[in-house]
């Protein structure tokens, strides 16, 4: 197919969102209407599964196509290898402009140090050899594993993650939840608003957000940033 006729994807996940707090899906309280005019406008599906319940799992196996049991991150706090190959990596191969704005989630966004390896072990069992104690030996101690922990941004006010990171070109990030959110976001929204209105101007910031941070990919949208944008644009 000619690099012309390639088309356009755009994939936007909704955190933390049951399917019944959508209009589309009969909720009379909560109002959604963009994701109804996607609904109307398209499919909307009354069985759908998941791999796993847990976020960073459940992310990991949306980007790799990969059981928990194959990419490795079986829990919160165990990143998805950077060694992994995702649809992304994919995508960026046949030519594609790849982008991601807003929450990632690959890897561990709270204080707690990323999870690499193994449990801490039984001491009253015996443990096999170090380089077998995964399913995959694609974890490699000396990647980074931090780049979405508030405290790497914080020690840092310059850092930007290293791209391609799991296969995006550019990364725009929010990272945490709600008003909280660090990041890209944080810094976007401290250049636009005094800390003496920070908080209180939050929840209008973020609803702004998505045309913001990346109007030179977006530009002409209108639509409420509801949750992460992976952008992919031959």
């Amino acid at each position: 197919m000619p690099m012309s006729k390639h088309p356009n994807f755009l994939l936007i996940i909704t955190d933390q969102q049951r399917a019944d707090h959508l209009g589309c899906y009969g909720n009379s309280v909560v109002q959604t209407p963009n994701i109804d005019g996607l609904a109307a406008a398209g499919s909307r599906f009354d069985r759908f599964y998941v791999a796993t319940p847990i976020c960073m799992p459940n992310r990991a196996t949306l980007m790799t196509g990969r059981m928990p049991s194959l990419h490795g991150a079986r829990q919160n706090g165990v990143p998805l290898s950077l060694r992994a190959t995702t649809f992304v990596d994919v995508l960026r191969a046949a030519g594609y402009e790849t982008v991601l704005v807003g929450k990632c989630h690959l890897q561990s966004i709270n204080g707690t140090p990323p999870v690499i390896g193994m449990p801490q072990s039984n001491s009253n069992r015996i443990p096999p050899p170090e380089h077998l104690r995964e399913a995959a030996k694609s974890i490699n101690e000396r990647d980074r594993y931090d780049q979405e922990l508030p405290s790497t941004w914080e020690r840092d006010p310059e850092f930007e993650p290293v791209c391609p990171y799991y296969g995006f070109n550019h990364v725009e990030m929010a990272i945490g939840h709600g008003d909280k959110a660090v990041g890209h976001y944080e810094r976007w929204l401290k250049a636009r608003h005094s800390k003496k209105r920070l908080y209180c101007t939050a929840g209008l910031a973020h609803e702004n957000a998505g045309r913001t941070l990346s109007n030179h990919f977006c530009r002409g949208t209108h639509h409420r940033l509801l949750g992460d944008i992976f952008a992919f644009k031959s």
